[in-house]
């Protein structure tokens, strides 16, 4: 019968290995500090369970950074907001869905073009000079430009700009787009509705002033008012309604309270005579403004 020594395998010879025992060798004798067996065993289970812990430790903390990429990612993808990434030479490398509906194509055809091509002159001026300020400092003023689309249609935007850089270190710009279209369009009605009013009230046949409910200031004044009370427009806008008025001045708060806080509506099925002006202005085709003025109290004849 043949006796057989058993021996532990050896251990893989690995580049780190070699060097950690390259370094306990040049160690002096004193640093290396004498143990048993049990010891060294025990002291290397104990690693191994630290080694298990911090192990499963960075599992969890990559498990919860996944979870929370997938929640930006999915905020990116879903934002009513456009956000697109230039590099440093203005083309886009990335967009989410809302950015490129902003500009009218699909996000796959917009990698690499430049937001110049959806911009008309002047704004690609203007654009230019934000490009480059945003390029050079933290974060550039914002501004409102409008995209012309590959179907003839506009997109009135706010953008605003923020220097940061790619995966690779490189200069870059993170672009924010919030569609302003319907913000404009009111804008636009507001602007006519106040066009329309006051070509009403500056060409009006009637005595018209604007007066401050609480003061009452005198803060405009039509032509008209001007012949009627004598005073020129600035004049009129330096008074109140008591010095130009011959009631006492407790009347014409009484007046003013009452005009604020009741209305006086007709519903009845009586006849109701108006005297009804109108003026000429730069109005759409088939209207023009118009003022009524109830006079019933009058007499007519036929």
């Amino acid at each position: 019968m043949t006796n057989k020594w058993t021996h532990t395998p050896p251990v893989p010879m690995t580049p780190l290995r070699g060097k950690a025992e390259i370094q306990i060798a040049r160690a002096p004798p004193s640093t290396i500090p004498a143990r048993s067996t049990e010891e060294t065993l025990y002291e290397l289970q104990v690693q191994q369970i630290e080694l298990e812990i911090q192990n499963e430790q960075l599992r969890s903390t990559q498990i919860e950074l996944e979870k929370s990429r997938d929640r930006y990612r999915d905020l990116y993808e879903s934002s009513p907001v456009g956000y697109l990434t230039l590099n440093a030479v203005g083309q886009i490398t990335e967009i989410n869905p809302a950015g490129a509906t902003m500009l009218g194509l699909e996000r796959a055809n917009l990698i690499n073009c430049k937001p110049d091509a959806f911009i008309a002159y002047p704004e690609s001026e203007n654009w230019q000079r934000h490009f480059v300020s945003a390029l050079t400092q933290e974060c550039a003023p914002s501004f409102e430009l409008t995209f012309h689309r590959g179907d003839r249609s506009t997109c009135d935007v706010l953008l605003e700009s923020r220097r940061t850089a790619d995966v690779n270190g490189k200069a870059a710009l993170s672009v924010t787009l919030t569609d302003i279209t319907a913000q404009r369009k009111e804008e636009e009605k507001m602007r006519q509705s106040e066009s329309r009013y006051r070509s009403l009230f500056e060409h009006g046949h009637t005595v018209m002033l604007l007066i401050h409910p609480e003061s009452g200031a005198i803060v405009d004044a039509n032509s008209t008012a001007c012949d009627y009370y004598g005073w020129t427009r600035t004049e009129l806008l330096n008074l109140t309604i008591s010095q130009i008025n011959t009631l006492p001045a407790d009347a014409v708060r009484r007046e003013m309270h009452q005009a604020m806080t009741t209305q006086k509506n007709i519903f009845s099925s009586s006849i109701v005579w108006l005297m009804v002006q109108s003026v000429m202005s730069n109005q759409p085709v088939g209207r023009f403004p118009s003022m009524g003025r109830n006079c019933s109290t009058r007499s007519f004849t036929t």
